[in-house]
């Protein structure tokens, strides 16, 4: 789903969250009295809602590159951070993946057998097939000379193809190997409305000159083909999935379903289940954690994670500079990894020292450092 996971996860600790309170508005009883009519002061009835029926049934799920991820920054620093933090990172950024069913039926996902984005659009497919993945092949079985007594040619401006008028019975065959040959994917009736009529000698000498090619057209299964229509009928009859995958349900990163425009429809349902979706992955966050031995604990009422379990371990076989360190932090029971960084004279530790011993004491399971800097002593024996 991503090029570097690490790397887009590795802002996890630097969050400001803030207090439920900063969202709240506020109601003054002015604006509240407004809600209420003249006559009887009972609340003004509110008119139904109409609530978006959603065309989608949509699952998040996080992927296992991104599950890696934090498993790596959660043992490389130590640091204890909160389920929330870490889902809202993944949230925010577009990290996680989903499975989309189509609630209906007969709407379905299409996708190009050798990968590439899915499609809702069996004729965006169809037109890549065609025109973009070689799928096609095409002999020119005969070449038939022009009269030259013909009072007009149409001229292409893009290419300066000349064709014969529409009524000669070979310009649709000689249309369909132009837009083949030259891969150009644009609308056919399109196309042709978009050429011009012309009635000078040098157009018209040079049909006569080149002649029509006819030609046949094959698909991998062997079948020819006369005309570009016929081919569109045989790919989208898609017998046994030979051309192209379709179902009605796909797995796909949400960073794709935000920058394709064919997932355009989908955005709004996404944006608007933004919070469930958010729990969702915090609970799929915190399942996967927990069943790989992470340590999970409880701190008012909100799930925080760390790599390194408490040990109950004795200090007795500290260095003096780690007891140092326990010390000040048992003495002061709100300290926070940057005080203790301002005490790293006072300490006689140099302060890259202090932080490689705060990191042992976080790995054996003495100390706790969380995501906010506030630091504490796990249970442990002095003895």
């Amino acid at each position: 789903m991503i090029d570097n996971p690490e790397k887009d996860i590795n802002s996890l600790n630097n969050f400001e969250f803030k207090p439920a309170w900063e969202n709240t508005r506020i109601t003054n009883k002015q604006e509240q009295n407004k809600k209420k009519t003249k006559k009887t002061g009972k609340r003004a009835t509110k008119l139904p809602h109409k609530q978006r029926v959603d065309e989608y049934k949509i699952n998040p799920y996080v992927n296992q590159d991104i599950i890696n991820a934090i498993k790596s920054k959660l043992k490389k620093d130590g640091i204890t951070r909160s389920i929330n933090s870490i889902s809202k990172e993944i949230e925010d950024k577009n990290l996680y993946e989903v499975t989309i069913e189509s609630l209906d039926k007969k709407k379905k996902f299409f996708r190009l057998k050798d990968g590439g984005g899915y499609s809702l659009d069996e004729n965006q497919i169809v037109k890549k097939l065609l025109f973009n993945n070689n799928l096609l092949n095409f002999d020119v079985v005969e070449k038939v000379k022009v009269n030259k007594g013909l009072k007009s040619v149409l001229l292409c401006n893009k290419t300066n193809a000349v064709f014969p008028p529409t009524s000669h019975n070979l310009f649709h065959n000689a249309i369909d190997h132009h837009l083949i040959k030259n891969k150009i994917d644009e609308n056919r009736e399109k196309y042709i409305n978009s050429l011009i009529k012309s009635k000078e000698s040098e157009h018209i000498d040079k049909l006569s000159s080149d002649g029509i090619n006819v030609c046949v057209f094959y698909l991998p299964n062997s079948k020819k083909f006369s005309s570009i229509s016929a081919i569109t009928k045989e790919i989208k009859e898609n017998q046994n999935q030979q051309f192209y995958k379709e179902s009605e349900t796909v797995k796909i990163g949400v960073k794709e379903i935000f920058t394709n425009p064919v997932f355009k429809h989908i955005q709004p349902q996404i944006k608007s289940n933004a919070k469930k979706i958010r729990k969702t992955i915090e609970l799929d966050i915190l399942r996967i954690l927990r069943k790989s031995k992470y340590h999970i604990i409880s701190v008012n009422s909100q799930n925080f994670v760390c790599a390194y379990h408490p040990s109950g371990n004795s200090t007795k076989e500290l260095n003096s500079q780690a007891k140092k360190i326990i010390d000040i932090i048992d003495a002061h029971k709100t300290n926070s990894i940057q005080s203790i960084m301002n005490d790293s004279e006072k300490l006689s530790i140099s302060k890259l020292n202090l932080m490689k011993e705060i990191k042992w004491l976080i790995h054996i399971g003495i100390v706790r450092l969380y995501e906010s800097g506030k630091i504490e002593l796990i249970n442990y024996d002095k003895n």
